[in-house]
């Protein structure tokens, strides 16, 4: 399979992309259900290894997404480069040693005890070359106990997604940008009165990938 993005994939892929480019180290993404966070955050990071990106961390608090990141990895050849390490694989410190020279996909659980020596082997990547991506932020990964683990992985890059309570996901952080693409965003692109379709040289394809 290969990944090719709906047209509000690639809009906010863009956009997330750009602002990390030009030095935003705290991102929000508010984005819909069913927009396809798994794979887009995946292009993100796809597209941040050609500016030296090599780590992308996936903090969670709600576990089924770490799962979700393995199947998409697995399944399209876009990400084929990547080598994805599960929080709970038995190994999991060996396995990031071993393969700290290629493109990291990590999965973190955000339920372990902060005292934990668990992710020390990811706190001593290159904090340069790390990207967390946290999905589902307003489901636990704001709270204090989260924050620690947070704080632990060392990435000073965060994109922080939640399809809902976007305050209560970047409750604290100091936010460069905040980037929305809402259910109603949705409809509006489906039946073609999206404002973004005056800037874009193909509105029928836009329209069509919705």
């Amino acid at each position: 399979l290969t990944y090719i993005p709906r047209a509000y994939q690639k809009w906010i892929a863009d956009e997330v992309v750009t602002a990390i480019k030009a030095g935003d180290k705290i991102i929000g993404c508010e984005l819909a259900a069913r927009f396809g966070k798994t794979l887009w955050a995946l292009d993100v990071f796809r597209q941040l290894t050609k500016e030296g990106y090599q780590y992308a961390i996936l903090p969670a608090y709600v576990l089924t997404a770490c799962s979700s990141f393995r199947k998409e990895v697995a399944s399209f050849e876009d990400f084929n480069d990547f080598v994805f390490i599960n929080y709970d694989d038995a190994d999991f410190q060996e396995q990031v040693e071993a393969n700290k020279d290629k493109k990291l996909v990590i999965t973190a659980s955000l339920h372990v005890d902060a005292d934990s020596t668990k992710y020390d082997v990811i706190t001593a990547l290159d904090a340069d070359k790390k990207l967390a991506i946290i999905d589902e932020a307003d489901f636990g990964a704001h709270t204090e106990s989260s924050r620690a683990i947070l704080d632990k992985l060392n990435c000073p890059v965060k994109v922080v997604m939640t399809g809902t309570a976007i305050e209560r996901a970047l409750a604290g952080y100091d936010v460069d940008k905040i980037v929305k693409w809402s259910y109603f965003d949705m409809l509006l692109l489906k039946d073609g009165n999206h404002p973004r379709l005056d800037t874009v040289e193909d509105r029928q394809a836009a329209i069509d990938s919705c």
